[in-house]
């Protein structure tokens, strides 16, 4: 690049030596014009005329030359003009312009004189042409001298990029990859090592020092700067050949540690696969093929060994062309294993047979279980299967004595897997005929339910509605008795009547669905007049209490009588919620205040008073009680639906009575956080069974001459199943099985070792069912993950991230809910419910320590958030406390968080300044609430725990809605939250 230019001083020294070139020639061009004269003079004496004219001719040439050169160099000075200009267009171009304008004017002017004739003339502005050539190289000469230093500029950058990027990344690479390296020549390893911090560390530093001032400050000369360049490039050049002699014996080293882990952990399937061989049939039995193979085998990694030392490259070589020996060992173990194979088929025929007779015998109990199931009658087409099935294996065993295989040949094994199939076909069909029948009874309880619902719509006011319902329900009923008429001839056939009755469900729907809306309407504008009222003795008290200025009353109290008038204009529910919707996100805009209002109190008389005007033949105060049990907003579903279908939840009610009070609150709280309406129908109604069942079971027990023990064992087993949500056939199994428990104690026919065993099956069962219940509510995705079961209180606020994407378990469809939380995890939540987009490069906490950690692109948004759990080297993998949960996801929202000496929880000192602001700060927004004035900020945090506080944090500090991740409210709006947390565990 510096041959391009040249310096100032070179640039005035090349000027003068060309003014003196141009005055020598002038001075001897004037002698020679002298002396020619002279010499012109004389002959002009001897004939004057033709003389005259030759001279004449080449003066004017000689100054047409000239002036030819002038244009030539005035077009070279425009050229040069337009290049500097094109390289930095803020250049003042004035004077230099001008130059070239007086320049052009003046040829203008000497080639008039040209043309005239008169050279003389032209000759004498030769002197102002120089001047205009002084001017405009004393113009230029700023140009050059600025176009040096962007010169400069650019290369200082480009230096200092390659010396603080390229190379230092390559000396971090390097040292990483060598320091990786455990094996082969670790001195020379070290001296390289040591070599590469001497020429590429402390001189390339000193390098970039000295260049500081070109880069930036244009101080001192440019031809100072290159010759810092150069040395630059020198150093350079010394430490590409160290990183260059570094990556060649990194590749030496690789390749050494590659080949001695080969040779140490050489393929051990052929070493084990030989000895079994050797075991199994003896040295000296042993295939020539295999042993030579496996010598060759042996060999080529031996040689390897000893190469090692010497040429890595050929010992890897001798590796490689030991995986043909390896393959040759194994297609001589595949054909010594083929033989042996047709040893072992008369054996594999003899325990397939022996199989078979334990199949059978399993299908003939299965049929004798059955029989007796069937109350006796005979089951002709499954006795026959089972008679042939026996034919078949008195077969094989003849066929063994001879030809074995000829129980393949003959297809007795697949004759054998025909009629199996045929036998438990039919069982199926037996079975199918009393799925029917169970089938058949839930529709019968559903008969009766839509009668009495035709009763409560009559009483209602609906009398019209009430008819037309009595005729669907009398079809109803008819398709049923069809049913029951069909189900011992062909269970497929009243399974198909049953399900002929959508088509009546489909009507039943349409006529109750008006009446209904304008009960739930009703309903729902109750519910807002009384939410409304509380508002309105809310926003009083805080009046009288000086919480809120006369004009925040004002204001408030506007937004309350605008809710009173929607009361008289609202038509359908949507629309009525819709209103409210809007009503409300400006109540809380206008009146803040209206925040702290926590909704109307819980009230056991309204429930009661509820349940005595719409439900029938139910203990109000059980209703009442079991309401209270649920949250706020399961509470008012629970009541729409009860205006809607006023006998199933009733019926779970009263069927649960007092003892499992707490078990329906919790089936309520599962089907309206988790399930659809019509697996809630079915939910409740496998619920409202089994209920009835353990009660009967309850009743029986008196006339169980059993043990206390027994009697202890089986009222926690009733307990257990009374307690969990059963889901699909789980259900019906654990159903069919506590109905059996109780038909045998009802009819006091067990005995204490019969309750014993039917106490051991039935928990077997339970454990079966639940197991089931797990995987299929899993399948259906009505629980996110297989151990947070729909009944365990941090469900919800699993699935609403879980559905979110912000939490995602374990990778083997579990949450893991009470392990620790640690740092990388919290941080990886963190980063989820900020909604950020996902960082680019590594993590570069403790200098890349977890760059190949799982959560390594999380750690680095928290290193570009500036989150203080990640502001020096921590250990990631650590368990997190409650304070830095908090911590993290309110700097997740990228705002400081204010120091204060305010106490806001009774187990945080204020002079942990630290702590006590991000508690304090957490508590304000709404997102941690603490329990009887503590925290417990310096605790370990589960899984499970953290949920609830990434939920509100993603609602309160994020503006995520939750509200359509089937229907769970947030943490927030719970109230207390680590009191849940606290209750919850003593529920797990």
């Amino acid at each position: 690049m510096r041959s391009q230019f040249f310096t100032a001083r070179e640039k005035s020294l090349a000027l003068v030596a060309g003014i003196l070139l141009v005055v020598m020639i002038v001075v001897g061009y004037t002698k020679s014009a002298t002396a020619e004269g002279s010499a012109n003079s004389l002959v002009a004496m001897e004939d004057t005329s033709s003389e005259d004219t030759s001279s004449s001719e080449d003066d004017v040439q000689s100054a047409r030359n000239s002036y030819d050169e002038r244009v030539q160099e005035v077009e070279q000075w425009e050229r040069e003009l337009a290049d500097y200009v094109r390289n930095d267009a803020t250049l003042d171009t004035t004077t230099a312009q001008k130059a070239i304008d007086d320049f052009r004017a003046l040829l203008v002017t000497g080639l008039s004189y040209i043309d005239a004739g008169d050279t003389a003339a032209w000759w004498d502005i030769g002197g102002d042409f120089d001047d205009l050539r002084y001017t405009f190289n004393d113009a230029t000469e700023l140009f050059r001298n600025a176009e040096d230093w962007v010169n400069v500029e650019r290369s200082c950058k480009n230096q200092t990029r390659e010396l603080e990027r390229d190379i230092a990344r390559q000396v971090k690479d390097l040292t990483r990859e060598l320091g990786r390296l455990k094996s082969g020549d670790q001195t020379r390893k070290t001296q390289l090592l040591s070599e590469i911090e001497q020429y590429c560390g402390a001189p390339l530093q000193t390098f970039l020092t000295q260049l500081q001032p070109y880069c930036s400050g244009r101080q001192g000369e440019t031809q100072d700067y290159w010759d810092i360049d150069q040395n630059i490039n020198y150093a350079k050049q010394d430490c590409y050949d160290r990183l260059n002699e570094g990556w060649e014996l990194n590749g030496q080293l690789g390749c050494f540690e590659d080949v001695s882990r080969r040779i140490k952990d050489k393929d051990r399937n052929v070493i084990r696969e030989y000895e079994r061989a050797v075991k199994r049939i003896g040295i000296e039995n042993l295939p020539i093929a295999v042993k030579s193979s496996y010598d060759a085998f042996l060999n080529a990694y031996a040689a390897a060994e000893r190469e090692l030392a010497i040429d890595c490259e050929v010992a890897r070589d001798i590796l490689n062309d030991g995986g043909y020996h390896q393959q040759d060992f194994w297609d001589a173990m595949n054909e010594l294993n083929e033989q042996e194979n047709n040893v072992r088929a008369a054996k594999d025929v003899g325990r397939d047979i022996e199989h078979r007779t334990k199949e059978y015998e399993k299908m003939q109990k299965e049929y004798e279980r059955v029989l007796k199931k069937n109350g006796g009658s005979a089951l002709p087409n499954a006795k026959k299967h089972l008679d042939e099935f026996a034919r078949i294996l008195e077969l094989g065993r003849a066929v063994l004595e001879g030809r074995p295989q000829d129980w393949w040949d003959e297809g007795y094994n697949e004759d054998l897997n025909d009629i199996q199939n045929l036998f438990w076909e039919r069982l199926n069909r037996v079975q199918a005929a009393r799925d029917v029948s169970r089938w058949l009874k839930d529709v019968e309880r559903e008969i009766k339910h839509r009668e009495k619902e035709i009763q409560q719509i009559g009483r209602d006011g609906g009398r019209e509605v009430a008819e037309e319902l009595e005729e669907i329900w009398k079809r109803m009923r008819d398709i049923v008795a069809a049913a029951q008429s069909k189900l011992q001839e062909d269970p497929e056939e009243a399974r198909s009547e049953l399900e002929s009755m959508d088509e009546l469900r489909w009507q039943w729907d349409e006529l109750t669905h008006d009446f209904y809306n304008s009960r739930e309407r009703n309903f729902s504008l109750a519910e807002f007049k009384r939410e409304i009222e509380g508002a309105e003795h809310f926003l009083e008290r805080a009046r009288d209490e000086g919480r809120v200025s006369d004009s925040e009353f004002s204001a408030c109290r506007e937004i309350v009588d605008e809710a009173y008038g929607l009361l008289e204009d609202a038509d359908g529910i949507d629309e009525i919620h819709e209103k409210f919707e809007e009503i409300d996100e400006r109540a809380q805009e206008v009146c803040p205040i209206f925040n702290e209002y926590g909704g109307p109190e819980r009230d056991h008389d309204y429930y009661a008073n509820f349940a005595q005007e719409h439900l029938d033949e139910i203990d109000t105060d059980l209703a009442a009680g079991v309401l209270e049990r649920v949250s706020d907003d399961v509470a008012q579903r629970v009541l729409q639906k009860l205006l809607r279908d006023p006998s199933s939840i009733a019926a779970l009610m009263q069927s649960g009575g007092d003892r499992y009070g707490d078990n329906v609150a919790k089936t309520l709280e599962a089907a309206t956080n988790f399930y659809d309406d019509e697996t809630q129908r079915q939910l409740i109604a496998q619920k409202q069974e089994i209920l009835e069942l353990t009660r009967r079971l309850e009743e029986a027990h008196n006339r169980l001459r059993i043990a206390q023990e027994k009697l202890e064992r089986l009222q926690q087993l009733q307990d257990e199943i009374a307690a969990y949500n059963f889901y699909g056939e789980a259900g019906d199994v654990i159903r069919n099985q506590v109905e059996q428990f109780v038909e045998a104690a009802e009819s006091n026919s067990l005995t204490d070792a019969q309750v014993e065993a039917r106490l051991v099956q039935l928990q077997t069962q339970k454990d079966e069912a639940i197991q089931r219940s797990v995987e299929e509510k899993h399948k259906q995705g009505i629980i996110p993950f297989r151990d947070t079961d729909d009944n365990a209180w941090y469900t919800r606020f699993v699935k609403s991230l879980a559905d979110r994407g912000i939490v995602a378990g374990k990778g083997d469809g579990r949450f893991d809910p009470g392990a620790d939380v640690t740092v990388a995890e919290i941080t990886t939540m963190a980063f989820r419910v900020s909604g950020d987009a996902e960082p680019s490069g590594d993590s570069e906490l403790c200098d890349g320590r977890y760059v190949e950690h799982w959560g390594n692109k999380f750690l680095r948004w928290g290193e570009e958030r500036g989150v203080s759990l990640l502001s020096s080297c921590e250990n990631v993998d650590r368990r997190a406390l409650r304070w830095e949960v908090v911590q993290m996801l309110l700097e997740a929202t990228g705002q400081d968080i204010a120091r204060t000496d305010e106490r806001c929880f009774n187990d945080v000192d204020p002079r942990d300044s630290e702590v006590n602001s991000v508690m304090c700060a957490g508590k304000a927004l709404g997102i941690v609430a603490g329990s009887n004035g503590d925290a417990k900020p310096y605790d370990p945090i589960n899984r499970a725990e953290a949920t609830t506080i990434v939920k509100a944090a993603g609602e309160r500090l994020f503006g995520i809605s939750f509200a359509n991740t089937n229907n769970q409210r947030s943490a927030a709006d719970q109230g207390d939250d680590l009191e849940e947390l606290d209750d919850g565990k003593a529920r797990e």
